[in-house]
């Protein structure tokens, strides 16, 4: 049985699981999203609103990805 590896790196993950090529550039900005919330005193992005309406596309295509091919 495998281990289940504790990372919350999306770019290394998707790599471990062939994920298609053009998802990477969209995770590696999706990891270090999550600063906004962790951090509030972070100068939030101009665009966040529309940031944050692609990365919730971004993850339902990989999540549709992920349930057709894992």
């Amino acid at each position: 049985q495998q281990k289940i590896r504790k990372i919350h790196d999306l770019v290394l993950l998707a790599k471990e699981v062939d994920l298609p090529l053009k998802f990477l550039t969209d995770l590696k900005q999706l990891t270090t999203a999550y600063i906004y919330s962790r951090y509030p005193d972070v100068p939030i992005d101009e665009d966040i609103e529309e940031l944050s309406k692609h990365f919730l596309k971004v993850a339902e295509e990989v999540i549709k990805w992920s349930e057709g091919n894992l």
